[in-house]
């Protein structure tokens, strides 16, 4: 994580000019926000129409990435190589996710889905979900 919300450099200040410098020297910086008894229950991204539907990382290599998520116990939905399965709950949340449960309700989209997943590289994506379900898309850094 990252300091950039001032103080790095010992005085409790960092100018405008040095935030910036600092953010685009970062190769990672992911902001968490936790609320803390929060009083109306947050709902999953998946869950709300006209939202965001997941985030995305870059990792240097995808397979070190999915074994981390594995040893930790994370929720994978799709790991390397695979593409979501239809009826699986997991499946029908990466497809909200992406878009695809649309294709999925026309027989002649479904025919041509996998060809156009295959296209993008979806196959060589991991989906895993955070403790909330909300749904983190990893990509391979090229």
């Amino acid at each position: 994580m990252g300091h950039s919300h001032g103080g790095k450099n010992g005085t409790g200040f960092q100018s405008g000019e040095q935030l910036l410098a600092q953010k685009n020297n970062i190769e990672v910086l992911i902001e968490f926000l936790y609320v803390k008894d929060a009083k109306v229950p947050l709902r999953r991204t998946i869950d709300n129409a006209n939202t965001f539907s997941h985030i995305g990382l870059i990792v240097p290599d995808i397979l070190a990435a999915q074994a981390t998520f594995e040893a930790f116990g994370a929720t994978i939905l799709k790991r390397v190589g695979m593409n979501p399965v239809e009826g699986d709950p997991a499946g029908d949340d990466v497809a909200v996710a992406f878009g695809l449960s649309e294709v999925r309700a026309s027989s002649n989209e479904t025919a041509a889905a996998p060809t156009g997943i295959a296209g993008f590289g979806f196959t060589q994506f991991i989906i895993v979900a955070d403790p909330d379900g909300n749904l983190i898309e990893v990509q391979q850094q090229y």
